[in-house]
């Protein structure tokens, strides 16, 4: 599986892309960057997911026009973020003078869910885990495929997603970071905005935002 990477908007949102040689599936679309769009328009692959780590405008600002482009693409979002789409106040809409129509979600995950990607002609599949990790907001996701972490607005390179804004949780926060560590692995970290990491490289700073956080 390849990973690739666009960094989209006025808040720089990292948009991720997975791909294998038959489909891909898109994680946080904030916005349509050039790079990006050209992407899109000369693929030839299947989209196959578009996920959503939680549901602030900037990691959901272009859903509907790529749901257009790929009318079968399943949206995936967590319950509880999903179920404040359309309130400004929770996407965070009013608070930067934005505004992001509606759209309907295809996958509303629950609780820790298995998505599916096929990776080659010989059909073997790629196994792509949705794991609830909230407290920058509610519904917050975490994505993990193989080594590699997707975390959305829950961990950055030095620093944590903020807990000021509606249903954000700064002690549900640190849980869920607890529990990437409690996998006992060193996850290479695709975060929501910002350069990638590790999680051996936050252990560190994660003293200093969540104290007592390896005791």
């Amino acid at each position: 599986m390849k990973i690739i990477k666009f960094t989209v908007g006025s808040l720089e949102t990292n948009c991720y892309i997975l791909q294998t040689d038959q489909c891909f599936a898109v994680i946080d679309p904030g916005a349509l960057s050039p790079p990006l769009t050209q992407y899109l328009k000369n693929t030839s692959l299947i989209c196959s997911y578009i996920i959503l780590t939680h549901n602030h405008y900037d990691h959901i600002g272009a859903v509907n026009p790529l749901k257009q482009m790929f009318s079968s693409a399943h949206i995936v979002m967590h319950h509880q973020d999903y179920i404040h789409l359309g309130n400004p106040l929770y996407t965070g809409e009013i608070l930067f003078g934005q505004k992001v129509k509606k759209f309907h979600t295809d996958i509303v995950v629950n609780s820790e869910t298995e998505l599916l990607m096929m990776a080659d002609k010989s059909n073997q599949q790629v196994k792509v885990e949705l794991i609830h990790t909230p407290g920058h907001t509610a519904g917050g996701i975490s994505v993990r495929v193989g080594p590699n972490l997707f975390t959305g607005d829950t961990l950055f390179k030095q620093g944590i997603g903020r807990c000021d804004l509606p249903s954000g949780d700064i002690n549900k926060l640190c849980h869920s970071i607890k529990k990437y560590y409690s996998w006992g692995v060193n996850y290479q970290v695709f975060p929501g905005h910002g350069p990638n990491t590790s999680l051996d490289q936050e252990t560190e700073s994660l003293n200093y935002y969540c104290p007592d956080f390896f005791d």
